[in-house]
């Protein structure tokens, strides 16, 4: 007879245990959402468009449409098929002669800010200075147009811009 009162405390023990604990859980879960709309996306999935841009922009992303996500990979795909028909083109011309040598070839993708664009160039050694070339670019006020480009080696700031602003 004691065994079974044994048995029947525990598991009486073990089933209060986990009626507490899952209201501990399920409390926990909830504690905080009252309702506030920048709450995080998991806890209130359902957002407006105009919530969804700004806890995009607080995160430093951009929203896009499909339209234009479809657009910006149609000219992705254009500019790597350009920078691959490039490479093919140095690839034969260096083999012939040692045109193409001194030149660099750069890739400008599109979204590229101008101290972004500055690095690509500064790394690729076309430039020297990015900091001169983002002021430069910005007394220009053009747009860099993306696309892949030819750069002699260590070229100044307004012949760069000249090619990549045409």
């Amino acid at each position: 007879m004691w065994r079974e009162r044994t048995f029947y405390i525990g598991c009486s023990i073990g089933i209060w245990s986990a009626c507490i604990l899952g209201a501990i859980l399920f409390f926990t879960q909830y504690q905080g959402d009252t309702g506030n709309q920048s709450a995080s996306p998991d806890k209130n999935p359902a957002y407006t468009t105009q919530q969804i841009q700004q806890l995009a922009a607080s995160r430093h992303l951009v929203v896009l449409t499909q339209d234009a996500y479809a657009a910006q990979k149609k000219q992705l795909t254009q500019l790597q098929g350009q920078l691959k028909q490039l490479q093919q083109t140095i690839a034969a011309s260096s083999s012939r002669s040692n045109v193409g040598k001194n030149q660099v070839y750069v890739a400008i993708q599109p979204g590229l800010t101008v101290s972004e664009t500055g690095e690509l160039l500064n790394k690729a050694g076309v430039i020297d200075d990015v900091s001169s070339f983002v002021q430069a670019t910005n007394q220009l006020h053009s747009f860099i147009k993306a696309g892949v480009y030819a750069f002699p080696m260590h070229t100044d700031n307004q012949t760069v811009l000249t090619i990549i602003t045409k």
